[in-house]
This record gives structure tokens, C-alpha cells and sequence, in this order.
């Protein structure tokens, strides 16, 4: 199965959690294989850029090639963690871009498409809870794991414009370019409040913000190293970070 990445103590012995979504899941794969090595846990992990996770339904950004493609992998996904008894999921994608996509949204079910923004908040909310009543079926839980803060330059711009600055400067100045807590929380709002707003037994939502910002600023990182690779995506660096949130998670999959 070259379409799955092996994550942590293997052993010969089944996953006990997956990995999926679009290329944030992809950058954050690091912090798992990490969290999974500290706590001895075995997992898989499978994601596909541009490809919104939830199953169900479609945002219409995509050819008509790449939508099959699409479909096809979550479906795919769905089945091995089926196959396999994978009892916990984790999901992380560029949430913001796809709630609040300027495209249209197909419900899968009945080929409906919508393009207000209030159907598609609603059609997005069912899916959602579709998607989270699907694995409950199958004996699955599923953890949507916030995106992370979206930088207002790439981490090169701004680094070039530290450096260029004397070292007394630079710190100070690094902090100043990186997104202010602030502006993050304003653009996560719809979809922690869409998140938030779902309960359900086999489902948990981990806004992972206070690992990325302090009081006032969600650095781009420090002045040895980049916590992104673009102005979204994690580095190495980045999902190092995120790893000691899913230290704690993978801690309570061990008995």
C-alpha cells in the first residue's frame, strides 16, 4: 500500500490511529511520527492536497479528473480504516479556505449544488456530521484538529527582512511581521464556531492556537529556525510543535 506513510512502533501490530486530510495533514505528518515514537503507538497516515476531507460532499475548485480522484481517496481511506479496526482518526486541513470557499458545493448524495454562503455553511455542517456518524459506525473516532495560523508573508519574506535588520532589531522585528493573535482568532471564527457546535460522543475538536501564539502574536518562528515552509504550511520545525498536543492525545489510545 505505497499510498499509506507507517508512523511510529510498528511492530507488526495494526495502527492504532490514521492520519488523513489535504496538504496540512501532509506537513503536519512529522509531529506525528514524532508524538508516536514518545508514546509507542502505531500509525498510518494518507492525505491529498487541494482534497477537502469531509466525506459526503465536494467544493467545486477542482477538474472533473481531480474530483473522482478526490472522492475516491476518502472513500478508499474510509474502507481501510474499516478494514483495519482503526478506532481513532485525526483530520487536519486549510479549514478556512474550504468552509468559506468563494466556489460552489455539491452534496454527493443527491447532486445538489449550492452557492450562498448560508447553504453551503449548512451543507458543510451536515457532512460534517455524517462524516462523524459514519466512523462512529464502524467504531471510529474522529478528531478535527484546527488549522493552523496563516501568516500574512512567506516565512522568506519576513526572514529576509529580519536579517537585513541589525541583531539588536531582529527579534523585536520578526515578532512584528508574524500574524497577530488577534487577526488568526478572527479568521478561525466561523469554523471553531462550526466545530464547536457539533457534540457527539465519538467526536472531538482541538483548537491547537495556544501552541502556535502567545498572547498577542502567532510567531512565524524564531531567529534560528522557520515554524513555516510558506505563509500556512508547517516546517519540520512547525510540526515539532504541534507534536506536544499529540503526545497527549496518543497517550489516552494506550491502555
Amino acid at each position: 500500500t505505497n499510498w499509506l506513510c507507517s508512523i511510529g512502533q510498528t511492530n507488526g501490530k495494526q495502527p492504532d490511529f490514521a492520519v488523513t486530510g489535504d496538504s496540512h495533514a501532509m506537513a503536519a505528518i512529522h509531529g506525528f511520527k514524532k508524538a508516536a515514537v514518545a508514546t509507542n503507538t502505531h500509525g498510518v497516515a494518507s492525505a491529498l492536497p487541494g482534497c477537502n476531507p469531509i466525506l459526503g460532499m465536494m467544493i467545486n475548485n477542482m477538474s472533473e479528473r481531480d474530483v473522482k480522484v478526490c472522492t475516491d481517496f476518502k472513500l478508499r481511506f474510509f474502507n481501510y480504516v474499516k478494514q483495519n479496526h482503526i478506532t481513532q482518526v485525526f483530520i487536519l486541513a486549510r479549514w478556512n479556505t474550504l468552509i468559506n470557499s468563494e466556489f460552489s458545493f455539491t452534496d454527493i448524495n443527491s447532486g445538489k449544488n449550492f452557492t450562498s454562503a448560508a447553504e453551503k455553511q449548512l451543507l458543510y455542517s451536515k457532512a460534517l456530521k455524517n462524516t462523524i456518524d459514519a466512523y462512529k459506525a464502524i467504531g471510529t473516532k474522529l478528531t478535527i484538529i484546527s488549522q493552523v495560523p496563516t501568516q500574512e508573508q512567506f516565512a522568506w519574506q519576513i526572514y529576509h527582512q529580519v536579517f537585513a535588520k541589525p541583531k539588536s532589531h531582529r527579534s523585536n522585528l520578526l515578532r512584528d511581521l508574524s500574524v497577530s493573535k488577534a487577526k488568526h482568532l478572527e479568521k478561525q471564527l466561523e469554523t471553531t464556531k462550526l466545530f464547536n457546535n457539533i457534540v457527539n460522543t465519538s467526536y472531538k475538536y482541538i483548537d491547537i492556537s495556544d501552541k502556535f501564539c502567545d498572547h498577542k502574536t502567532c510567531p512565524v518562528g524564531t531567529l534560528k529556525y522557520s515554524y513555516y515552509f510558506d505563509t500556512h504550511h508547517l516546517s519540520k520545525h512547525g510540526a515539532e510543535r504541534l507534536s506536544q498536543q499529540l503526545i497527549k492525545e496518543l497517550n489516552n489510545l494506550t491502555p
